[in-house]
């Protein structure tokens, strides 16, 4: 490997020392709990990379904040963009339409 570059793999050492020294056990351990946390086949895995990426170096935090981050995922699946905006009569939209234009003159 690369000067300064090393495994990420739990057993080797991370690939920058701003990261934390865990050992595989703790590895392990973060990685069930996490498990336990995010429900299977919910997200991609660009999502969860997304996710884990912005704790790279904060293993604990990302477990300790995954609850939280699942709640927000799932609440804003549950209300579509579309479900907010209205017509400039101030109607709501159905599927991109005005209910004005349902109506028959």
């Amino acid at each position: 490997m690369p000067e300064g570059v090393s495994s990420v793999y739990p057993g080797g050492s991370v690939h920058d020392s701003r990261a934390s020294n865990i050992s595989e056990k703790q590895v392990a351990a973060l990685a069930e709990r996490f498990a336990e946390i995010v429900p299977p086949r919910m997200f991609s895995m660009a999502t969860l990379q997304g996710y884990l990426m912005a704790y790279k170096t904060r293993p604990h935090a990302a477990v300790d904040e995954a609850a939280l981050w699942v709640q927000k995922k799932t609440k804003d699946r549950l209300v579509p963009a579309s479900a907010s905006r209205t017509d400039s009569s101030g109607g709501a939209t159905v599927a991109g339409r005005s209910p004005v234009a349902d109506r028959s003159p």
